[in-house]
Order: C-alpha cells, then sequence, then structure tokens
C-alpha cells in the first residue's frame, strides 16, 4: 500500500513539474503571441472587408433611391 501511494504521488509531481515546465517555455508563449498576432490580423480584415460591402451598398442604395 505504500509503494502505490509513493508511485501516485511521483507521478502527480512528474506531471506538476512538466506543465510547468510547459507553461513556462519561450516557444508556446511565442506560439501564443503568434497566434493571437494572426488572429488579430485577420479580425482586422474581416472587419475591413465587411465595413467596405456595407458602405458599397448603401452608396449604392443612395443611388438607386436617387433615380
Amino acid at each position: 500500500m505504500e509503494q502505490k501511494e509513493k508511485k501516485i504521488n511521483l507521478a502527480f509531481d512528474i506531471n506538476k513539474e512538466l506543465q510547468k515546465q510547459i507553461t513556462s517555455s519561450k516557444i508556446v508563449k511565442y506560439a501564443l503571441y503568434g497566434l493571437t498576432v494572426v488572429g488579430g490580423i485577420l479580425a482586422i480584415g474581416f472587419l475591413s472587408k465587411v465595413l467596405n460591402y456595407t458602405f458599397t451598398n448603401i452608396s449604392e442604395l443612395k443611388k438607386t433611391l436617387k433615380q
């Protein structure tokens, strides 16, 4: 019984240590920053397309209503 408990505790300690190393890894941080930047660029691009489409439709609607 005592040996099993020690093994379980050791396994949990190893998992905690691995989690600490993964979260403190520079590669993981850079990957997260990169994904955030790419996501922001894509969001800005999508928003600009939506606004462009909206303004184009509004101007076409104004032209149509003037006729």
